[in-house]
């Protein structure tokens, strides 16, 4: 049974040569990386490579810059709170994901904020912005603020090292909701979820779009008000379910969902090529 289970999901998923990649522990952040041969590492970098890793002079490693261009890095010389690298091959690589997604969202109390980010990361939305709502946890926003702004970028990076991915998502600053409407020609799709809406997401979303916006409410749920000045502006309402979901777990659904729907209309064998980095 296990061997037919194997050769089963052998012949549904692409085989690459995985010798090629380098485990998520191999890869560095390095935004200044651009036209250098070498580069000295400090820093939270350094202290994760010298105290966690333990590498050693000669150690191959993946660097990227957050902007889509990677390189091979090799360590060159090693010291007690830093070390320098070598650069070769550098390369730019287009983002993976087959739309430029924008999540705006409420954001949840304690660490669940982290989850939200590392996983929207991951799934590769483009844009979060942390949304002031009137029901919004005063604790959670002020995470987005502020001196807390470094931790959802920490929190970013560290999940684009862990899935792979070369180019970071963006965190905004705040935004009211009385902004909104400001923003809604930036789309070709502003979504609203709300589990009262008529519409599935799963059904409902154009595959056709090149940019759209899922808008994701506090867990008290949306004033009326609040409601009526998204509808007034083009926000589309749709539901994901049948039950009221955390803000957390809306946003990651709701992401996926679009993300998928859009990867649908053409997939292709390059793209496959361009996730196994062959």
């Amino acid at each position: 049974m296990d061997g037919c289970r194997r050769r089963r999901y052998c012949r549904v998923f692409p085989v690459f040569n995985q010798s090629s990649r380098l485990t998520v522990s191999d890869r560095i952040f390095l935004p200044e990386m651009t036209g250098r041969d070498e580069l000295e590492v400090s820093g939270s970098e350094a202290h994760h490579l010298l105290n966690v890793l333990r590498v050693s002079v000669g150690t191959s490693l993946v660097a990227f810059d957050g902007q889509g261009l990677t390189a091979s890095a090799t360590v060159i010389e090693k010291g007690r709170k830093n070390l320098r690298v070598a650069l070769s091959g550098q390369r730019t690589e287009q983002p993976l994901a087959p739309i430029e997604l924008t999540v705006l969202a409420a954001l949840p109390k304690g660490d669940r904020v982290r989850f939200l980010v590392e996983k929207l990361t991951e799934i590769g939305v483009h844009r979060l912005i942390p949304l002031v709502t009137a029901r919004s946890n005063a604790r959670s926003l002020a995470r987005s603020t502020g001196s807390h702004s470094d931790k959802l970028d920490r929190y970013v990076v560290e999940a684009c090292k862990q899935c792979g991915r070369n180019h970071l998502m963006i965190v905004n600053h705040d935004m009211e909701v009385s902004s909104m409407p400001e923003i809604t020609g930036q789309f070709d799709q502003s979504i609203l979820l709300d589990p009262r809406a008529k519409k599935s997401l799963a059904t409902g979303f154009p595959v056709s779009v090149r940019t759209a916006a899922i808008c994701v409410g506090p867990e008290g749920g949306w004033t009326e008000s609040e409601t009526d000045t998204l509808a007034n502006s083009g926000w589309m309402p749709f539901r994901l379910g049948w039950n009221v979901l955390r803000t957390e777990t809306a946003a990651i659904a709701g992401a996926s969902i679009a993300l998928e729907l859009a990867s649908s209309r053409s997939p292709g064998e390059d793209t496959w090529r361009r996730i196994a980095g062959i």
